[in-house]
Order: structure tokens, then sequence, then C-alpha cells
């Protein structure tokens, strides 16, 4: 990848992830990124190379077992027909889905994650941990306001 392009895709990715709540992430998108993310677990224990596992079927077919490849199969297909739908190629959908961040958590310690680590479970965890957070500082201040007044 040329460093040039390494240096947009970077700075596009940070601007993703400071404005989340105010960026509008096609849903095409966001689901292909869902897709990419469960064949790079599928894949995980047996290759890191994803263009690769995408691209070329003998190479998925000798390195993953039947079931793991049967499962990529059925989601680079998905993945396909989206292409299809969204009028773009498969590599442009791929290239549009991998630009969206993975999603990082900083503050451990307000995130609690159990069962559920999809990436939609994990944004409304953290939506919901704000909305507490704001809510608590509001009932306090209007809390205040009327001991003051009492």
């Amino acid at each position: 990848m040329p460093f040039a392009k390494f240096l947009i895709l970077d700075s596009m990715n940070e601007c993703v992830k400071a404005n989340k709540a105010w960026v509008h992430v096609p849903s095409y998108v966001d689901k292909s990124h869902n897709i990419i993310n469960r064949i790079r677990t599928s894949i995980f224990k047996y290759t890191e190379d994803l263009d690769t596992v995408l691209n070329d079927a003998k190479f998925r077919k000798t390195i993953l077992p039947a079931l793991v490849n049967d499962e990529v199969n059925l989601d680079i297909t998905l993945l396909k027909r989206a292409a299809v739908r969204a009028s773009i190629t498969f590599e442009q959908l791929v290239e549009r889905a991998l630009v969206l961040p993975m999603l990082v958590t900083t503050d451990i310690s307000s995130e609690l994650i159990e069962e559920d680590t999809s990436q939609d479970a994990l944004i409304a965890k953290l939506i919901v941990d704000k909305i507490r957070g704001v809510y608590f500082i509001f009932r306090f201040e209007i809390d205040e306001r009327f001991v003051g007044t009492q």
C-alpha cells in the first residue's frame, strides 16, 4: 500500500473514531464490515492473510477445514451479492468495509463485556454508559438546585 494512501485511510479512520455519532455509515458497508470480521475470526487459527482468503478459492480450500471453508464461502457469496446490489465491485466493497475502524475500548473500568461482543452490542453498551453518566450529572444538578432553594 502506498504511504499516501495509508495516511489518507488512517486520517479517515481517526475521523470516524472521533465522530462516530455524527458520521453516517451506509448499512451495506456496516454489514459488510461485520461479515469481514466474521471471516477474520473464522480464519484466525489457520492464516492471517485476509486478502488471499477473499480472492483465492484454491487457497481457501487447501488451508481451511471443510466446515470453515463452507462458512467463509457463504460469507464471501453474501459480500459479492451486496457488491452487486450496491453497483460496485467486490474489491471496492471490501475496501470500503475495511476503512471502518474496529471498536476499541480504552476505558476498561466502565465497560464490562459479558457474552455478546458484536460491534453493535459494544456500541450500544457504550451509548448506555454515556447516557447513564449524563443522567446522573443532570440529576445531581437538579438535586443541588432544590437543596439550594430550601
